[in-house]
């Protein structure tokens, strides 16, 4: 199973290290590139787009660090996801 995670600070970093330790195939995604790395080094694939991700994966997290970083990564041009495939998603409206 692939796993999404957008936000790599202290809590989704260690999340998504835990996923891959675990066998899970991870993809990762940061408004600061350089924060994946070290994630990498451990077998995560980084996609170039929150949306990216979100396509790839079955399951996405979202471990921002504050409301307006969740703004900010919801206001990107790309749509995250579409009705179809997410019932009563606000993100699409």
């Amino acid at each position: 199973m692939e796993v999404g995670f957008l936000g790599l600070g202290i809590m989704g970093k260690a999340m998504a290290a835990n996923l891959l330790r675990h066998g899970f195939r991870v993809t990762v995604w940061n408004r600061t590139l350089s924060k994946c790395d070290e994630l990498v080094a451990m077998g995560a694939a980084v996609g170039d787009t929150p949306a990216s991700v979100v396509a790839k994966c079955k399951y996405t997290i979202a471990m921002l660090s504050d409301p307006s970083a969740a703004l900010s990564v919801k206001r990107r041009r790309e749509p995250f996801c579409s009705y179809s495939s997410v019932a009563g998603c606000r993100c699409c409206r």
